[in-house]
């Protein structure tokens, strides 16, 4: 009997995180647009040339609503990346010209900057090594025409290989290479958002002739079993310490699952059949869930199946697959009131893709990864049964380290697999749909795709962190809306809980602890608590101070001179006095770090001190905040530590000597009025004020944490210090003595 052809399916997942601040209408990053011109045309372009060859991709419903924000918004939609390339080179502020050394060069080095002579010659007159206060005192050198290649230069190289060979306007600034135009700028990003609307009608147009099957993820890529319940961790982390409170809401996933079929029956006119956990993380808790809403089959990794049944899978000292009838089956989960197929990933191949064929010539990763099927092939049993290899990845983020954006590679795959018999390229449904006997299993281990376990996601104690200010939040908004539903409208609530499940997703927790590092961390961290910080605002709740404070230990420390005495400063609002703050400690602002979002901030020094009494602050800004250009200026001193305290100051009533500010404390959800301060503070040329240590519960020998707010017309627009509090400890009776210098 002739050997029947070995099923090769291919399944890439499409996911960006939700960079889209649902209060500001403002894309934090650009990764949806520039993957978008990058990737997920260019795969649906690329498999198309191949017809007979099918293929399996995964949407994320969040990631193809950012898609539909861009094409609604066009060049208004509010992302700096875009707002900022389009404008004048002539017409760049310094605080224009910081971003774009900043961020402009947040491509591949090697592989997108490189090949281009005036990028590379751009990257090297900004530096591999740069701070805040090596950019400002670079921009000085630059020339318009500079910040103008550099301006179309980081669009441009996002730019996939056919789109540029089939695009004759993007394939002529990619041979010019230099001194572009600003017509031409602006050209080229028309040219962008030109294939960001063929994105979703070409996969639509795939699926529907059958050559491609899309599925879903939950909606916002959460990880379903910690929202089950966040002790599954325990499973395959025997020794991991389970939070505080344990996080648990098997609701969400029905929300999440619920979601992404709707969307998508919405966008495409039918429901995927099948799904990609997010992360590839399953447990046996969440099938039942799965099983309910008609979904037939799901995928998850190698080693699930190994730790599920006892280390199944055996793989020789080469890392070959020694019982490839195992692996490349279809099983039968039975658990449930309906049964879910469930196929896995080979971990090998799959990684090979992800992390290690770039490195090599592509014809030789060609090479290798055809011998590594053939063996396959060799040892797979003539018999009824049907066998099918998984090669599941992300579709977006491994062909940058590849040469030509890997199209070398991948076409010479394609052409290998079209002219070889022996290997048949299905969908994950067509290869479902073969007679065939699938073996059942009655248990599935709770894990990932990395390492069989969630230790990426709730394993450091940042994630731990992150996970236990989501369910406080999650509790305060169900109260909320418990007490006071009647005081909002749908529309309202539906912001709020879409805030929340935003801040479900796995994005978040992946870049805390030390495991994972980006040069974007603290956007994550920041876009995570704003998400949270969201809620609030659309119920019309004070923010709690703990969403202002960053969650990663990477940047939160700050970096202050302590004070070395008492002081007894004259609140007048006037520098009058050297010696009078000379024995304070002192925050400058404009060098303490965060996201450089800014060329120069407006609060630049903070000074702070004590008497057995008091603490003193002194806030200094870059020049008197009457000659500042704001609307309606308002200045917080939040205290988190020992208590929720914050002090309010409009700034229209502190031009003056002197003036009064408003003390608030936490009660429940929202700041109460505690107290209101007369003759406590003054503020002409700088702002001085003493707060009463007993005001807001500070002992001596114990700590006090804070940090400065700066709104304008209700927008936060300046937070002090940016990446952490200022951590101060009550000075005791015998401060003096202790710091006592001759």
């Amino acid at each position: 009997m002739e050997k029947k052809p070995l099923n090769i399916i291919f399944y890439w997942h499409f996911h960006q995180p939700y960079y889209f601040d649902l209060v500001t209408g403002e894309f934090k990053l650009p990764w949806v647009i520039l993957h978008s011109i990058k990737d997920y045309y260019y795969l649906g372009r690329l498999v198309k040339d191949f017809p007979e060859e099918h293929f399996t991709f995964n949407f994320v419903p969040s990631l193809i609503e950012q898609i539909e924000i861009y094409l609604r918004e066009s060049f208004n939609v509010n992302d700096k990346f875009i707002s900022t390339a389009l404008k004048p080179a002539t017409d760049l502020s310094d605080d224009d010209k910081l971003f774009l050394l900043k961020n402009f060069f947040f491509a591949n080095w090697d592989k997108m900057i490189n090949p281009i002579p005036r990028y590379k010659e751009l990257l090297d007159k900004r530096g591999r090594f740069i701070s805040k206060g090596i950019l400002l005192d670079k921009i000085k050198y630059w020339t318009p025409q500079d910040f103008l290649d550099l301006q179309v230069l980081f669009h441009l190289c996002w730019f996939d290989p056919i789109s540029v060979k089939e695009n004759p306007f993007i394939n002529s600034l990619k041979k010019k290479g230099k001194n572009f135009t600003e017509e031409e700028k602006v050209e080229m990003i028309r040219h962008e958002f030109r294939i960001l609307e063929k994105v979703l009608p070409l996969y639509k147009e795939l699926w529907n002739s059958g050559q491609v099957e899309l599925t879903a993820t939950p909606y916002y890529h959460p990880i379903m079993p910690l929202l089950y319940n966040s002790n599954s961790a325990k499973v395959e982390m025997p020794g991991w310490e389970p939070l505080r409170n344990t996080f648990s809401h098997p609701e969400d996933i029905d929300y999440h699952i619920n979601a992404a079929l709707c969307f998508f029956q919405e966008r495409f006119g039918r429901k995927p059949r099948g799904m990609w956990p997010s992360e590839g993380s399953v447990s046996k808790d969440i099938i039942p869930i799965i099983s309910k809403y008609g979904l037939e089959w799901i995928a998850t990794d190698e080693e699930i199946l190994s730790r599920s049944v006892n280390d199944g899978v055996k793989r020789n000292s080469l890392g070959e697959i020694e019982n490839p009838e195992y692996l490349y089956r279809a099983f039968n989960l039975d658990i449930g009131e309906k049964p879910v197929n469930i196929i896995f990933r080979d971990h090998k191949l799959s990684d090979n893709f992800s992390f290690n064929y770039h490195q090599i010539p592509p014809n030789i990763a060609v090479n290798n990864f055809m011998k590594y099927l053939e063996k396959v092939y060799d040892k797979i049993p003539n018999d009824k049964y049907e066998y099918g290899l998984s090669v599941i990845m992300d579709g977006e983020n491994a062909w940058e380290y590849y040469d030509n954006n890997g199209y070398d590679f991948l076409k010479g795959i394609f052409e290998k697999l079209r002219d070889d018999k022996r290997f048949e390229l299905l969908t994950v449904s067509e290869f479902m749909d073969k007679p065939q006997e699938k073996p059942k299993l009655n248990h599935i281990t709770s894990g990932s795709w990395i390492n069989h376990n969630f230790y990426i996601w709730i394993g450091h104690n940042e994630d731990k962190k992150s996970w236990e200010l989501l369910g406080e939040v999650r509790d305060d908004l169900t109260r909320i809306l418990e007490k006071e539903s009647g005081n909002y409208s749908d529309y309202h609530k539906h912001l709020a809980w879409k805030s929340f499940y935003v801040a479900e997703g796995s994005d978040w927790a992946w870049w805390y602890g030390e495991d994972q590092s980006t040069a974007n961390d603290s956007d994550f961290d920041e876009l995570f608590r704003t998400h949270l910080a969201n809620i609030y605002r659309f119920l019309g709740k004070e923010v709690p101070s703990k969403l202002y404070q960053p969650i990663s230990d990477s940047y939160k420390k700050v970096q202050i001179l302590e004070s070395v005495g008492f002081i007894e400063p004259v609140l007048d609002g006037i520098d009058s006095d050297y010696y009078e703050w000379l024995e304070a400690g002192y925050l400058d602002v404009r060098h303490s770090g965060g996201t450089m979002h800014r060329a120069e901030t407006i609060i630049t020094y903070i000074y702070f001190g004590f008497d057995k009494e008091n603490l003193y602050l002194r806030i200094d800004t870059r020049e008197s905040l009457k000659n500042i250009k704001l609307n309606n200026c308002r200045i917080e001193i939040v205290f988190i530590n020992p208590d929720d305290f914050k002090i309010k100051m409009e700034c229209r009533n502190i031009e003056g000597v002197p003036f009064e500010y408003r003390l608030f404390k936490k009660e429940e959800d929202q700041y109460l009025e505690k107290s209101v301060m007369n003759d406590s503070a003054s503020a002409k040329d700088i702002i001085e004020m003493k707060i009463p240590l007993a005001e807001i519960g500070a002992l001596p020998g114990h700590s006090l944490s804070f940090f400065i707010l700066l709104w304008d017309d209700g927008n936060l627009i300046e937070r002090a210090p940016e990446q952490g509090p200022i951590n101060l400890l009550v000075p005791s009776e015998d401060f003096e003595k202790k710091h006592w210098r001759v």
